[in-house]
């Protein structure tokens, strides 16, 4: 087994998710999953999967993995209760790519730790549920607004 997904494995208990609930998460099939567990992670995965797992991203690049942090990662926080894992996923997805924009813009100087993108898309989420529907471009554009406030 892969010594990456072996500590993926060992910190999925204490964030309170299974191999079933983590693959939905990271909107990634269970076959993909046992393959990564043979082969490794794809270069092209890594980030993605580090941001759910609250992981330090760049320690992970120097093949270090820091974990046992808090346990409001995203991934965590936004499976609580009785939420549409396909409509946080989708949610912590457009948080993700919008806080990538904002620091290529130079808007935010670092990103958001796991904890404020779980806040951010619990809150996401609530405002899907009163609206009745997930739209992409008033979570964008709220991302956006929290940031330039605390700019």
């Amino acid at each position: 087994m892969n010594e990456l997904i072996k500590t993926i494995e060992d910190e999925l208990p204490r964030l309170g998710l299974n191999k079933r609930d983590f693959c939905k998460v990271i909107k990634e099939e269970p076959q993909t999953y046992n393959n990564w567990r043979q082969r490794g992670i794809p270069g092209n995965k890594l980030a993605k999967v580090a941001k759910y797992m609250g992981w330090n991203l760049k320690a992970l690049s120097e093949g270090r993995i820091e974990t046992g942090g808090s346990e409001n990662t995203p991934a965590s926080m936004v499976l609580s209760g009785d939420a549409d894992e396909n409509a946080i996923g989708q949610i912590v997805e457009i948080l993700i790519e919008t806080q990538a924009e904002l620091m290529a813009e130079g808007v935010l100087s670092e990103p958001y730790d796991a904890k404020m993108l779980g806040k951010m898309a619990k809150q996401a989420y609530k405002n899907a549920l009163k609206n009745h529907e997930l739209n992409p471009k008033s979570i964008k554009e709220g991302i956006r607004f929290a940031a330039l406030l605390n700019a």
